[in-house]
């Protein structure tokens, strides 16, 4: 069974946890999504940053050795350890064990990664957080982001679509926009 359809038997749970809006219509569909191109990354390690409440870190681990999920919101440490409960105790096939989460920005985070997943994020990256993430993307060797066409607060221009490629392209990253059509199309980068 796919992803999706495992997780959807769990939806009204999930978003309890998470706090998300119903999952459905519109923000459903773009999960949906998301959770579809995951497995982009299968079998490398990975870096997810603006992970939440670690429902995409936690689906990345059926398909990776190990998985850090990264959030500034203070107040979704408590949702991302009871979402990995969760998963641990109610979802089979995933590997709860395997993700580690840590609360801060992405400046303070050490060490590499494979991969890094960043759904609807990088403009929210302020100056020392966007070093640390080039750096930390120049040593990868797949990204998958998801991309707005317009943002309302912009830190560093890497809402567009192209702007983002332009960036992953002068790190080193080989580009293919899926769904350009979308409103929040996704950047597949690959070294």
């Amino acid at each position: 069974m796919d992803d999706f359809k495992v997780l959807e038997k769990h939806k009204k749970q999930i978003n309890e946890i998470a706090g998300y809006q119903k999952l459905e219509g519109k923000r459903f569909g773009l999960l949906q999504h998301q959770i579809a191109e995951i497995p982009f990354v299968a079998g490398l390690s990975v870096l997810d940053v603006g992970c939440n409440a670690g429902l995409h870190s936690l689906v990345a681990s059926k398909y990776c050795p190990s998985v850090t999920g990264v959030e500034e919101l203070h107040n979704v440490h408590v949702n991302s350890l009871e979402m990995q409960a969760y998963f641990r105790e109610n979802i089979q096939g995933y590997h709860p064990e395997r993700v580690r989460f840590i609360y801060g920005p992405v400046s303070n985070i050490e060490g590499s990664f494979d991969a890094v997943l960043a759904f609807n994020v990088f403009y929210h990256l302020d100056k020392p957080s966007l070093r640390r993430m080039t750096a930390i993307l120049e040593g990868s060797k797949r990204v998958l982001v998801q991309a707005r066409k317009k943002a309302k607060k912009d830190q560093n221009n890497l809402n567009l679509t192209e702007n983002i490629v332009q960036y992953l392209e002068k790190i080193g990253f080989n580009c293919v926009v899926k769904n350009p059509q979308s409103s929040r199309p996704f950047v597949l980068g690959q070294k």
